[in-house]
């Protein structure tokens, strides 16, 4: 898998990241995307395998604010993200939790309730667990339980990027995953 994240370095535009995923793509890569504004909208012409925006970021990208009580309303917008090119969509929304989108497949992860002292890099704990599950060969409720106990488990930590596996295998075995 290939990962490119946030703001594209000095000298490269939103270009680039088009530009760089094709050619990953090409040789066979799983180009993943954790971005926003308009390098998220090049990203989707790429075709990439994962998204994961924020729900600002999201809001970004369609332009309207999301009612976080109505998943189903937010879902149609991953599936949107999905018609514009994403094979799968992975939204962050901080201490609500996440939802996952890809090929009609809707689902929803409750954040656990932890102590958290620091949501910084949370989306980004997020993230290397839900592709750490897929690399292991776990499917999408298995990487939304990962991905969702690995930013709660940085939330809990002074530190960002900073996690206790004790409290990540904890919290994976509180995480409670629905089909929408």
């Amino acid at each position: 898998m290939r990962s490119f994240f946030r703001q594209s370095p000095r000298g490269l535009n939103e270009d680039s990241y088009l530009e760089a995923s094709e050619r990953a793509a090409e040789k066979g890569a799983r180009v993943i995307f954790d971005t926003g504004g308009k390098a998220l909208e090049k990203a989707l012409q790429a075709k990439p395998f994962l998204i994961k925006p924020n729900l600002q970021e999201l809001t970004g990208l369609f332009g309207r604010n999301y009612d976080l009580n109505d998943v189903n309303e937010i879902a149609k917008d991953l599936k949107k993200a999905a018609d514009a090119g994403a094979h799968a969509i992975a939204l962050t929304l901080g201490s609500r939790g996440s939802i996952f989108y890809s090929g009609g497949l809707t689902l929803f992860a409750a954040a656990p309730k932890v102590h958290a002292v620091n949501p910084t890099g949370c989306g980004d704990a997020f993230l290397a667990g839900f592709t750490a599950a897929l690399f292991k060969g776990l499917g999408w409720k298995e990487a939304m339980i990962s991905g969702t106990a690995a930013g709660a488990a940085n939330a809990m930590e002074w530190t960002a990027g900073t996690i206790r596996i004790e409290n990540y295998e904890h919290i994976k075995h509180t995480v409670q995953v629905f089909c929408v």
